[in-house]
């Protein structure tokens, strides 16, 4: 018997855009008590601005695969 809700292709979430990125660090910091705390929080979250610099034209992992 075949699983009614079953999928054959798995989902696959596009990658956050650095606005999207921008906002959930400023949320991240807003709760943060001090400067500490951020720093761990935008780490736990893999939100820490050093990984948005690909998009900006920086060394860092590409948003998406480029084509050969």
């Amino acid at each position: 018997m075949n699983d009614p809700y079953a999928i054959d292709v798995l989902a696959v979430s596009a990658p956050a855009g650095l606005a999207e990125r921008r906002a959930a660090r400023r949320t991240a910091a807003a709760h943060a008590a001090n400067a500490e705390e951020l720093e761990v929080l935008l780490d736990m979250l893999g939100l820490h601005p050093d990984h948005d610099s690909a998009s900006a034209g920086g060394a860092g992992a590409p948003l998406r695969p480029q084509r050969p």
